[in-house]
C-alpha cells in the first residue's frame, strides 16, 4: 500500500472530523450559508464553491518545493485518481461549484476568485482539516483579494 492514502480523509483516521465537516456542510446548504471544508467554499447566497487539491498526471503541476515532501510512488492525488475524489460525505450538490487547485491557496492560479465576484459573494466562511495550511493560506488571500473571510 503507498504511503499516500493517508492523505485520503476517510483513511486517515480523520473521520470524527469528515462527519463534522459533513454536518456542518448540510447546514449551511439548508440556511444557505457559506463554508469550506478540506476545501469546500460556500457563500451566504446559497450553494458550494469546493476545491479539490489535485495535480496532473506526472506531478508536472506540483510545487517544486513540495516534489521532496510527497510520496511519489504511487503519485498522490492525480486528477481522476481515486485519492483525488471528493469523499462521499462531502460529495458536491446540484448548484455547488468545484475547484480545482495544486497550491494551498485555493485563489492562487485558479478561477475561484473570479467565480465568486461573478456571484456578487464578498462574505466567506472558511473550515477545513488543515487549519495551519489551506485554511489560512486561503483566508489570508480572501482578505487581500478583499473579501471578508
Amino acid at each position: 500500500m503507498g504511503g499516500h492514502r493517508t492523505w485520503r480523509l476517510r483513511d486517515s483516521g480523520a473521520g470524527e472530523a469528515s462527519s463534522i465537516l459533513s454536518h456542518s456542510l448540510a447546514r449551511t446548504r439548508a440556511a444557505s450559508c457559506c463554508l469550506s471544508s478540506t476545501g469546500t467554499l460556500h457563500n451566504l447566497c446559497g450553494g458550494a464553491r469546493q476545491t479539490r487539491h489535485v495535480f496532473r498526471p506526472g506531478l508536472i503541476d506540483m510545487p517544486p518545493r513540495s516534489a521532496n515532501l510527497w510520496p511519489r510512488d504511487p503519485e498522490p492525488l492525480v486528477r481522476g485518481s481515486w485519492d483525488a475524489d471528493i469523499i462521499d460525505e462531502l460529495a458536491p450538490v446540484e448548484g455547488d461549484h468545484v475547484i480545482d487547485k495544486n497550491r494551498y491557496d485555493a485563489f492562487l492560479y485558479t478561477d475561484l476568485e473570479v467565480l465568486l465576484r461573478g456571484l456578487g459573494i464578498k462574505r466567506l466562511l472558511v473550515a477545513g482539516i488543515l487549519t495551519n495550511v489551506c485554511v489560512e493560506t486561503t483566508v489570508r488571500s480572501a482578505d487581500q483579494r478583499g473579501f471578508d473571510p
